[in-house]
């Protein structure tokens, strides 16, 4: 059997292959959005439920990028194990540039070692029992498995050093919303940080695919921020789903659900209803009431004649753990708005001086050649600046008070 040139359906759904470990249940939710992700047509009766958790309709070719929202118990692990193998299994080296002796890897990465553990098991099964996969096994390792058309799957942990350094057709991010580190000095935001460091792997291997799929958790990291941006938007790219534990697997227990929801709502609603969790924040600003404020899509707004622009400093040494940044906007005429229309940060280490440089040219591109600044820094901050030609003054108000009259802005 050429493994190559089975489609994901017939592959999910073969007794031959994978069909004995999906049944019925698994064809009511989960095979309309996969056969959805990789641009398969759907039946009149699986598009409403492919829209119901989607938001939209199906992609017009397969994605590069799958974003799976699904509360707990909905068969996330089933399903990341069979991405696993089905991507491993139907790569064609005979149409890869691969050097020789170079194989792509199928990275699978959990946030933490026992369920990396399950994960690693439950693919490892799919190689050991299904005829066709195990005639394609060379090697078994500890988290490896080694095909014979130079795929090797790797199950590990969340640790964004480890996956440098080759070829990655698959980067599937399990349960990404509650990664960790070990080390906390080696990632302040874990989730960030191993997805900067797939994103080149990815990007050396033709059709490559990023597949997060997770319960939903606080309002922050890249999960959260790839539902913000993608869900229920016709981006043929990416697709973004999200649903409750029921809406994928309607064997799981309603009356448990139920139950938890009375011990602690904010939790299971987040674990089972795939509800955001507000109850989390730890700033002193909630990210919702920013967003608010936000317009999506837009980066940076051009400098514009006859309009009257201000500019802010927050200054730093460039030796610590601060970054410079500078805020540039202007008060809309007729309105009580104030438009935010550039931000830049530098992050350390830095040189004080070229970074003063490119703000300074950066104001006076806007027309500014005096901004504020808070209370750090002093003298040192306004003699970098006056090099370039901008003048800098600290705010009368110390830093706290600036945050309270801000945060009687947004809330209202």
């Amino acid at each position: 059997m050429k493994t190559a040139n089975i489609s994901i359906t017939r592959a999910m759904t073969d007794p031959a292959l994978f069909g004995p470990s999906f049944g019925p249940t698994w064809d009511y939710r989960w095979l309309p959005v996969i056969k959805g992700a990789w641009a398969e047509p759907l039946s009149a009766t699986e598009l409403p439920v492919f829209r119901e958790v989607a938001g939209r309709d199906p992609p017009k070719h397969r994605v590069s990028e799958l974003v799976i929202c699904a509360g707990r118990g909905a068969g996330k692990d089933s399903i990341a194990s069979f991405l696993a193998a089905y991507t491993a299994m139907s790569f064609n080296p005979r149409t890869a540039k691969l050097r020789p002796g170079e194989n792509v890897y199928v990275i699978c990465l959990a946030m933490d070692k026992e369920q990396a553990g399950i994960c690693f098991n439950m693919t490892k099964a799919f190689f050991e029992t299904i005829p066709t996969l195990k005639a394609m096994v060379r090697k078994f390792g500890p988290d490896t498995i080694t095909l014979s058309n130079r795929v090797t799957i790797k199950i590990t942990t969340n640790d964004y050093k480890s996956v440098r350094g080759r070829g990655i057709l698959v980067a599937i991010m399990d349960e990404c919303a509650f990664y960790q580190t070990e080390n906390s000095t080696a990632a302040a935001n874990p989730d960030v940080e191993v997805k900067a460091a797939i994103s080149p792997g990815l990007a050396r291997v033709k059709g490559s695919m990023l597949i997060m799929i997770s319960s939903v958790y606080r309002r922050t990291g890249i999960l959260y921020d790839a539902w913000k941006q993608n869900y229920g938007k016709p981006i043929d790219d990416i697709l973004c789903v999200l649903g409750t534990t029921t809406q994928f697997n309607p064997t799981f227990p309603q009356a448990t659900i139920d139950r938890e929801l009375l011990l602690d709502r904010p939790r299971y609603d987040a674990e089972y209803n795939s509800i955001w969790r507000d109850d989390q924040e730890d700033k002193l600003i909630k990210r919702e009431k920013v967003e608010h404020c936000v317009a999506w899509g837009v980066y940076e707004r051009a400098p514009k004649r006859g309009v009257d622009y201000v500019g802010f400093l927050d200054p730093s040494t460039g030796s610590g753990k601060d970054s410079m940044t500078v805020c540039i906007g202007h008060h809309e005429r007729g309105t009580e708005r104030v438009i935010i229309d550039a931000i830049r940060e530098t992050v350390p280490p830095y040189s004080p001086e070229q970074t003063a440089k490119e703000f300074s040219e950066l104001l006076l591109s806007y027309g500014i050649s005096f901004c504020l600044s808070d209370n750090f820094g002093g003298e040192m901050v306004t003699e970098q600046f006056a090099k370039f030609g901008v003048r800098v003054d600290q705010s009368a108000k110390a830093k706290s008070e600036l945050y309270l009259d801000m945060l009687s802005i947004i809330g209202s």
